[in-house]
């Protein structure tokens, strides 16, 4: 989670993929946001897949989702995958473009 003003990372956690995952993430999001679920943007892969049950989900909570802008990787020196390091680019890829330029997923 990213605080939008200055781009720092506030906190990160990571959950299942699952129903009972679903419900703590939001628990979760909840907690460590000030602003009310529909001016939280939550920006994540797999909207249209993998995805598709928590997107559904945080969207019926009231929160508006889009889908990650693409990350583009080229040459060798590219990091290690990692969840946490992958959740910050994505807040941070998301954080920089303007609003008209996210995917809403359907």
């Amino acid at each position: 989670m990213l605080e939008c003003a200055t781009g720092a990372q506030v906190v990160c956690h990571s959950f299942a993929n699952t129903t009972k995952g679903h419900a703590r993430a939001q628990t979760w999001i909840a907690r460590h946001v000030s602003v009310n679920t529909y001016d939280t943007l939550i920006s994540m892969e797999g909207t249209a897949s993998y995805g598709t049950r928590f997107r559904m989900y945080l969207e019926e909570a009231g929160y508006r989702v889009v889908e990650a802008p693409r990350l583009l990787v080229r040459g060798r020196n590219k990091l290690a995958k990692n969840d946490a390091i992958d959740a910050f680019q994505i807040a941070a890829r998301t954080l920089s473009k303007d609003e008209t330029e996210l995917t809403i997923p359907r």
